[in-house]
Parts: structure tokens; sequence; C-alpha cells
């Protein structure tokens, strides 16, 4: 598997909450819906070029049986998301916004640089007319992400 995908809710007045990230090597599911079978209440897309392996329930039940080493290794991932969810919500209600911040950063490089690159083409595109303060600041952002990752961000 590669690329990046976003688990998401949309709520009434049209606002999306991204819930999470998954990228390549993990697992992404709605858990209440797969073991409720009931319609999700989450989305799941791509933010940028992927494949992906995808089950419906029975089929990944039957698997399971065929393949117990399977149930494990399953148990394993919702265990380890389980963990990774717990961190993200103590994060959410004891970090501050710098903090915040540093650890989405650190978590997920490649979601920032998407992110970054997203927002370079953007702020490019209407920098002559509109946003001329905030094109110096994202070249300033973008070369300070370089550094720091010790990468060409090519965008």
């Amino acid at each position: 598997m590669k690329g990046l995908l976003r688990n998401y809710r949309i709520v009434e007045n049209g606002y999306e909450y991204i819930v999470r990230f998954a990228d390549a090597g993990t697992w992404t599911t709605d858990p209440e819906s797969y073991y409720s079978k009931l319609p999700s209440k989450y989305n799941i897309d791509a933010i940028e070029p992927s494949e992906v392996i995808m089950f419906n329930r029975d089929d990944f039940e039957a698997l399971k049986q065929m393949i117990p080493a399977l149930t494990t290794f399953s148990e394993m991932v919702i265990t380890t998301n389980a963990s990774l969810i717990q961190k993200r919500v103590l994060m959410n209600i004891s970090a501050n916004a710098k903090e915040k911040y540093i650890d989405f950063i650190n978590s997920f490089p490649d979601i920032f640089i998407v992110c970054l690159c997203t927002w370079w083409h953007l702020i490019s595109a209407y920098q002559e007319k509109h946003l001329p303060g905030y094109a110096k600041r994202a070249w300033r952002l973008r070369t300070k992400c370089e550094e720091s990752y010790n990468v060409l961000i090519n965008c």
C-alpha cells in the first residue's frame, strides 16, 4: 500500500472534522460501523495518489477464519490504533497549540509536506494581487521545513 488517507466526518454546518490520517502501511476503518454493521458516519478518502487494499466485513471475517495469524495481527493493529487515539485525545486536552503543532509535524511529516505544498501552490497563485505578505511567510516556512527535514520540498 502507498499513499495518504483521511477519515473524516462532515457535520450539519458542512464543516469537516478529520479524525485520523492513515499513511502507507497502516489500516483504517470505522470500528463502530464495522462491528455494528450499521452505515458509517465517517468518510475515508485519499488526499494524495494512493494504492489500497479494501475488504468488506464478511470477506475479512472469512479470511481471518482461514488464516488464524491474521486475527492476531488484526488485534495488534486495533490495539495500536486505540493507543494512538488515546495519545491524540490526551494531546488535544492537555497540550497548547505549539505542542500540538510540533507533535503533528513529528507524527506525520509526509502529511505536513503535502499540506505545505498545497498551501504554497494556493499562495503562489494569488501572491501578486492578493497575498504578498503571506507568500513571503510561506516561502520562509517552506525554506525552514526543507532545512529541518533536510529534504527538498518539490511542490
